[in-house]
Order: C-alpha cells, then sequence, then structure tokens
C-alpha cells in the first residue's frame, strides 16, 4: 500500500507520525529476532532437560528404584 502513494511523506507527516508511535519496521528483523528467541529458548529449555533426563537415567540404572519419584 506504501508503494501506491504518488508522493513521499512531507516532514510535517513525518513528524506526525513520529510523535504518535508509529515508526516502520522491517519484516526481516522482526522475523530474525522471533527466531533468534526461540532458539534461546530450545537452548534454555533443552539445558534444564538435559539435567533433569541425566538424573532419571542415573537413578534407573542405580536400580533403588527412586527413578519414578522425581
Amino acid at each position: 500500500m506504501a508503494d501506491d502513494r504518488p508522493f513521499p511523506p512531507s516532514p510535517r507527516r513525518r513528524a506526525l507520525a513520529r510523535r504518535a508511535g508509529l515508526s516502520a519496521a522491517s519484516p526481516l528483523l522482526v522475523g530474525a529476532a522471533a527466531c533468534a528467541a526461540g532458539v534461546l529458548a530450545v537452548f534454555a529449555i533443552a539445558g534444564a532437560a538435559s539435567v533433569r533426563l541425566r538424573a532419571m537415567i542415573a537413578a534407573a540404572c542405580s536400580g533403588d528404584g527412586s527413578a519414578v519419584g522425581l
């Protein structure tokens, strides 16, 4: 829709948009930030899950029967 406009915005319109909090957001940058946040979340969860899984395997291998209670 922005490509349909025949003239660029005037300095007054830019100032009004800036005051209203409107700014251009690149879909590529927003997507990259979301992807990076997702990767970090997966690494954080995987780290905690690996510690818990290691404890469960150690308890199961020890044969004391406490693996169910974790």
